[in-house]
């Protein structure tokens, strides 16, 4: 709560300053209370028109509180490489029945245009939990088999697996052959193994243009960032930076506002990880300190 929380709802303050409460794509008839208190209990990850409602880039973070759930009983129940890939395969099950389950029973709740029904769709495949459980396992079978095998692996094995993983990216990236990879192998299995790949080649090798002090605090401030990012393109985009950028066209278009938007988004993250992220975090951590002491009692009932 300490850790993801605050933030969370200073960035719903600032999209609903920004947007309002009118309709938008995911909400036909606009924002409600109930919408809004939903989803500042991260239960917005649960109806497609709520998981970017309110913020637009919301719905990983739906995901993610609704997989802290789960956490606690998965971190004891796949203790193994055997157990992280029976996860996997069950996860992948879950994932295949949901998506046409979900789109049966929101039939009817949301108007029957070609926009809504892609953006149940779209809900079903990738932005709710039961999809990215597959993801989720391959973080476990990652954590056991470099646990197993990461301190005696050697850099070489750490650049090949890099090289693997820079190799499936790319075949992925292109449409025409993605689309006959997805024919094959589930997307979420396709992205899942690129991250295994791509992690335990990190992990192995310790390349310096990923593992420094720059890369580093922008993994620290990485959750300011991604919740800030959208309203700064908006920014933007709506400010005068539009203006001066418009004799540019093309790929230096392109990139400098990439890094217009990478410079501003990790300045402006760091300022809240400092403000706001880091003070709750170690306010949560004194209280869980004061709980596991026995100084803090927790409230009883009274009989």
């Amino acid at each position: 709560v300490f850790r993801i929380s605050p933030m969370w709802w200073v960035a719903m303050g600032i999209y609903l300053w920004r947007r309002g409460l009118g309709p938008r794509d995911w909400v036909p008839d606009g924002i409600t209370l109930s919408d809004i208190f939903l989803t500042a209990l991260g239960a917005h990850g649960w109806h497609p028109s709520l998981v970017n409602a309110v913020v637009p880039i919301g719905w990983s973070v739906g995901v993610e509180l609704s997989f802290y759930l789960l956490f606690p009983i998965l971190v004891v129940a796949i203790y193994s490489i055997p157990r992280a890939v029976i996860f996997i395969l069950v996860a992948l099950g879950i994932s295949i029945l949901w998506r046409p389950w979900i789109i049966s029973f929101m039939q009817g709740s949301l108007p029957e245009t070609t926009h809504y029904v892609s953006i149940v769709r779209t809900f079903s495949g990738y932005m709710s939990l039961p999809p990215q459980l597959v993801v989720f396992g391959f973080g476990f079978l990652t954590y056991h088999i470099f646990k197993r095998t990461g301190p005696e692996s050697s850099q070489k094995s750490g650049r090949i697996m890099l090289g693997i993983s820079l190799l499936l990216y790319v075949l992925a990236a292109h449409n025409e052959i993605r689309a006959i990879m997805v024919k094959v192998a589930h997307s979420m299995v396709i992205y899942g193994t690129i991250y295994l790949f791509f992690s335990l080649g990190v992990l192995c090798a310790r390349p310096r243009i990923f593992d420094n002090a720059v890369t580093r605090w922008v993994g620290k401030v990485s959750y300011s960032a991604y919740l800030l990012h959208m309203w700064i393109i908006w920014q933007l985009q709506s400010g005068h930076w539009a203006q001066a950028a418009y004799p540019i066209h093309g790929d230096l278009e392109f990139c400098i506002t990439l890094l217009a938007v990478l410079c501003l988004t990790v300045t402006a993250s760091s300022i809240t990880y400092r403000v706001i992220e880091l003070p709750m975090m170690r306010l949560g951590s004194f209280y869980s300190r004061r709980i596991a002491n026995g100084e803090l009692k927790m409230p009883r009932w009274r009989k």
